[in-house]
């Protein structure tokens, strides 16, 4: 097993952490918890197309959406985009350790340093793996349900989602979306134990 990174904070969270965390606080009391989205990629300069439709149906299953990508429904008191303007990146891990210790948080995330992020923070992650890359393995750890269209061998087979063709849609040659009603399936049969 790949020991997950070890997470450092400053003892008093900056006050645009505060800021949000107070915004979370409010919007999150009476929900079954607080899903987190990163599912946007500069390394693949790939954004998932239906922020709207994922964040609306997490929102319909009771979670408060909190999301760094943009493309939600912001107008929905329970749908917070985090500004990364706002925030240096260990600021934004800070608030989830913070949210962490008062409401069950879940991350869905492309492959990215959030994979690293929810390990070291110890949270369940539905990785959804939106390309074929060999080298997957070195990116995972056991915290992440990894959704996939293609079967790693390096990666513990009961932690792979196999994705049926039905269930994306091509974005182009390489990449591929996940519905988002799919995506919100394999969640609640994940999470909602």
């Amino acid at each position: 097993e790949i020991p997950a990174p070890v997470m450092y904070f400053p003892q008093t969270a900056a006050p645009a952490v505060e800021e949000y965390l107070a915004q979370a606080r409010r919007a999150a009391q009476g929900k079954k918890g607080i899903v987190f989205l990163q599912l946007d990629s500069r390394g693949s300069n790939y954004v998932y197309p239906h922020m709207k439709a994922l964040s609306e149906g997490l929102i319909q299953e009771g979670y408060l959406v909190m999301s760094v990508t943009k493309g939600g429904p912001v107008e929905n008191p329970d749908y917070l985009e985090i500004d990364i303007k706002k925030l240096a990146i260990n600021q934004t891990w800070q608030l989830l350790a913070i949210l962490k210790q008062e409401f069950p948080l879940y991350v869905i995330a492309v492959n990215s340093v959030f994979w690293a992020a929810s390990a070291g923070l110890g949270l369940p992650n539905l990785g959804l793996q939106h390309w074929i890359d060999k080298k997957v393995h070195n990116l995972w750890y056991s915290n992440i349900e990894v959704v996939t269209d293609y079967i790693y061998p390096l990666l513990p087979r009961e932690k792979q989602i196999h994705a049926p063709a039905e269930s994306y849609t091509r974005h182009n040659k390489k990449i591929i979306d996940y519905k988002p009603d799919w995506v919100i399936k394999w969640f609640k049969e994940k999470f909602e134990k």
